[in-house]
Parts: C-alpha cells; structure tokens; sequence
C-alpha cells in the first residue's frame, strides 16, 4: 500500500508543470545562466506556500528531474543547490 502511495505522488508530479519549472530554474541557477537567479526561486518557492514536508519532496523529485535533462558536473551542481536551498 505504501509503495502505491509514493507510486501515485511521484505519478502526480511527473505531470505537474511547476515541478517542471522548478526543474529547470534549479538548472539555470546551478548553470550561472543569467534568466533565473537564487532571488527567483525563493519567490517562486514563497508564491506557492508549500508545506515544509511538500517542499522537501518537491525539491528532491525537481533535482531527479533535472537530472534527465542534464549529467556530469551540472547534475552535480543541481543536486548540491537543492540541499542549500533545503
């Protein structure tokens, strides 16, 4: 039953266009690309009023995210600004 929940929530976030969004300023900001910066996120993040337990599980399935669009060192950059942004 357990595995069905977080089955259906990772399901669910897949198809959720902030997920994606958020995927992709974590990239950007993780790139030094100028479009996006850390004050942006923490907007975007405050604009949503995620639960501390929501936003946990969003940030870590936006970095997986992340990493089907990128690999290598950029991954690794992704991965280490979602544990800052913790």
């Amino acid at each position: 039953m357990l595995g069905t929940i977080f089955g259906a929530r990772k399901a669910r976030l897949d198809r959720d266009r902030d997920q994606h969004h958020l995927a992709s300023m974590l990239i950007s900001i993780a790139a030094g690309r100028d479009e996006v910066s850390r004050a942006d996120l923490d907007a975007f993040v405050a604009a949503k009023g995620w639960s501390g337990a929501d936003w946990s599980v969003r940030r870590s399935h936006a970095a997986k995210l992340a990493g089907t669009a990128v690999s290598g060192e950029l991954y690794d950059k992704v991965i280490q600004l979602a544990r800052d942004i913790g």
